[in-house]
């Protein structure tokens, strides 16, 4: 299973990130976990950016405030990888994605019942 997650965060990446190196030694990655109670979820990811040897930074949604919250600007050369199970953003959460994209920002959106909340 890991694998498919390793080739699938590879293309992202290539895409995202080309070939151009982080600026300052910055990890150009923020994993934001916002998997609560399925923590496996977001431990994907994890194995995956570990196994293509990529920096990484986590930022954890139960410890350290709300997706609103999080320092999305500092990503904006870079890609987030926002993994929720369950979808439970709030506008809040959902004007700050919304302002990191529109500078330009990169992002990997996994929710497991996303489409159910989109087409059910």
């Amino acid at each position: 299973m890991v694998r498919i997650w390793i080739i699938l965060l590879a293309a992202l990446l290539v895409i995202c990130l080309g070939t151009a190196p982080a600026t300052s030694g910055q990890n150009r990655i923020l994993l934001l976990d916002q998997s609560g109670v399925l923590p496996a979820s977001a431990d994907y990811y994890k194995a995956a950016l570990d196994e293509l040897g990529l920096g990484y930074d986590v930022y954890e949604v139960a410890a350290q405030g709300s997706v609103d919250q999080a320092p999305l600007g500092d990503y904006i050369e870079g890609v987030v990888v926002w993994c929720v199970p369950y979808w439970t953003a709030t506008y809040d959460e959902m004007y700050a994605v919304q302002a990191y994209l529109d500078a330009g920002g990169n992002l990997m959106f996994s929710c497991a019942d996303i489409f159910a909340r989109c087409f059910g």
